[in-house]
């Protein structure tokens, strides 16, 4: 619908007032909930843009500084004595390459996703990012994958998160190196409306198995806002496609970024970030990678993870238990992780520049590539991948973390809520999927 405040207002039931908060600033939001003739029950999830609150938030990656580095260090010491060991400091920091992650998590040479395509949400004018991925591809030696733009509404001309869409688009292709093409579906804003309506763009073209998108909001804002039922609804359409999308889980730990932050420091309130708590898609943790060689890891101080107040267990949950001991009510987040330690970080190609990069907006885009290569060595039958990861056969096939902590939750044998499954041994998966 399109209309003036007041006539949107009249035919749903509302109004509409400005407001002021100190977190927020200034912003607009319906005085009272929205509703509609009770024959658009069956027809209609839910109503979107009826505050300016409901965005996603595309985090500034976490980069390597003198001061991450510190942070780290103290994090990754702490969690380490706690469990009577020490920093092998001769080992962290590192940042590393695609071919360096392929060893790292038993990546085959022969099933590299031949077949598959990727696909990732963006927002802006992506002119650098294409670019970046052509240098990416040329600096390390990997082939040349066909960059095929779905734009979705009015295009915008904002560049603010290009080394976003730079770590998207090198790591879902670097970590699936046999892709034959990537879908960059550009929607005009971060708004939730804006985001809802780019995400049901790639499951109504069903073009590819995996997608992802490395952005997210408080639970319980997505809900006010009606994205969470909106979303929920399409995902689900997606799982029953065959579709896997994957979404990171947060660089603020335990809290979700309601109040401004800086990257890597759990603040704001505790909360699960959504759309990685939806029970219909893939969330994505981190951890922090001590030693490649195993690889040793520890989870990430930062990661984000927990029990979401509003989604229930996802169905693929039904039989984990927390540590082992408590059964799953409540979503848990994360399902899988991978490194995200900006001090273990990714290589990556901003404005034509290799910079170090790290969060779980790697981890995400990372995972799309290696569930790429298991869906490629399975003919793309697979389908939605939660019931896959969780299922018993190939639970084999996951580093259990067990040190680390990100907050309110540490690490432990099992799933747990800082790490969730663990990361993968891919080899190991493709041959149990």
């Amino acid at each position: 619908m399109s209309g003036s405040s007041q006539q949107i207002g009249a035919a749903l039931g509302t109004g509409f007032e400005n407001f002021q908060s100190q977190a927020d600033g200034s912003f607009f939001a319906a005085t009272q909930p929205a509703t509609l003739p009770q024959s658009f029950g069956s027809a209609v999830t839910a109503v979107l843009g009826l505050s300016s609150l409901g965005k996603v938030t595309v985090p500034q990656p976490p980069m390597r500084s003198a001061s991450a580095l510190s942070q780290g260090k103290s994090a990754a010491a702490t969690a380490l004595s706690s469990a009577g060991l020490s920093l092998p400091s001769l080992n962290y920091p590192a940042q590393y390459t695609p071919q360096n992650f392929w060893s790292m998590y038993d990546a085959p040479s022969s099933e590299t996703g031949s077949g598959q395509q990727v696909s990732i949400i963006t927002e802006g004018d992506l002119s650098q990012p294409k670019a970046d991925l052509a240098t990416f591809e040329k600096t390390y030696g990997l082939p040349a994958v066909t960059w095929n733009q779905i734009d979705v509404g009015a295009q915008s001309t904002d560049t603010s998160g290009d080394d976003e869409w730079d770590l998207d688009s090198q790591y879902s292709t670097g970590f699936a190196p046999g892709v034959t093409q990537i879908n960059v579906y550009d929607g005009p804003s971060l708004n939730d409306p804006d985001i809802l309506t780019t995400i049901d763009k790639w499951v109504t073209d069903d073009l590819t198995r995996q997608g992802s998108f490395s952005a997210g909001e408080c639970d319980l804002l997505a809900d006010a806002s009606g994205f969470t039922s909106g979303l929920d609804t399409v995902l689900q359409q997606a799982d029953a496609q065959g579709q896997t999308m994957f979404f990171s889980s947060g660089d603020t730990g335990s809290q979700c970024p309601a109040l401004a932050g800086v990257n890597g420091v759990p603040v704001g309130i505790p909360d699960t970030n959504y759309p990685a708590s939806s029970p219909y898609g893939i969330a994505a943790g981190g951890t922090s990678v001590l030693s490649p060689s195993g690889p040793d890891e520890i989870g990430w101080y930062a990661g984000g993870g927990g029990l979401s107040p509003l989604e229930p267990a996802a169905t693929f949950q039904a039989n984990t238990k927390l540590l082992g001991v408590a059964p799953l009510t409540q979503r848990g987040v994360p399902d899988v992780s991978l490194d995200a330690d900006p001090e273990s970080g990714y290589d990556v190609v901003v404005n034509g520049t290799v910079e170090g990069i790290g969060g779980t907006s790697a981890s995400a885009p990372s995972w799309q590539g290696i569930w790429a290569r298991v869906e490629g060595a399975h003919g793309g039958g697979i389908g939605f991948a939660g019931p896959v990861l969780y299922s018993t056969e190939p639970s084999t096939a996951f580093h259990d973390i067990t040190i680390g902590a990100n907050g309110l939750y540490t690490a432990g044998p099992g799933y747990d809520l800082v790490t969730g499954l663990g990361t993968p041994d891919i080899s190991k998966l493709i041959g149990g999927a």
